[in-house]
């Protein structure tokens, strides 16, 4: 799957890929020809159906796993593939900066600098990231965020086995993080009521206390 979402983008990749499944189809079945069984469609996981259910190859399996045909791929368009944007070069770094324009830099630099001592390198890596992937923006009420007035929130708290990680952060006002920690259901209603929050991030606000 790593080398068809690689070399997708090149011309007539199947065809190239043809050629290479001939040469180690036979490798495989040599190697794995104890376990070396026919398959089906209905042996696929839902993710591998998603990917290949449209194509119509052999299928085989060893220790009851789908063996991915690497034939089964082809070449598709590159849309908004820019080949200059690279942190190697001048020119690549300055389109990597572009596309943070909706960051205001003073903020950025600020949060940059601002290191939480008490907490992990992952948290404050996926905190910066999370700032920026939110475009300035408070997850819960969407205002700009300034410099001091929002809080990195765990979705499931470190004492409930919630990590670090950038899937478990979320940027929020501080109002909002503040009424979580407090448990004040009272407060939390007040506040989706003062920011009219729809019944969407009504529900992101219920997970996230």
């Amino acid at each position: 799957m790593g080398i068809h979402n690689y070399y997708e983008v090149a011309t007539h990749v199947n065809k190239d890929l043809a050629h290479l499944g001939q040469q180690l189809t036979k490798s495989l079945y040599n190697r794995l020809r104890r376990d070396w069984k026919p398959a089906n469609k209905a042996d696929l996981s839902v993710t591998l159906l998603k990917r290949y259910g449209r194509y119509n190859p052999k299928w085989y399996k060893a220790h009851d796993m789908i063996i991915i045909p690497i034939h089964a791929w082809k070449h598709r368009y590159a849309i908004q593939f820019n080949q200059t944007i690279c942190p190697y070069t001048n020119e690549g770094r300055s389109l990597i900066h572009d596309n943070l324009k909706a960051v205001n830099k003073e903020v950025l630099i600020h949060i940059q600098r601002y290191y939480c001592e008490y907490r992990s390198i992952e948290y404050n890596d996926n905190r910066i990231s999370k700032f920026i992937a939110q475009y300035r923006k408070c997850a819960i009420s969407g205002e700009e965020l300034t410099l001091r007035d929002w809080e990195c929130h765990h979705k499931v708290p470190l004492r409930y086995g919630g990590t670090d990680k950038y899937n478990n952060l979320i940027i929020m006002i501080l109002p909002f993080h503040k009424a979580i920690h407090k448990g004040n259901k009272e407060e939390l209603e007040n506040l989706m009521e003062k920011y009219q929050l729809s019944d969407e991030k009504k529900e992101v606000m219920c997970r996230a206390a």
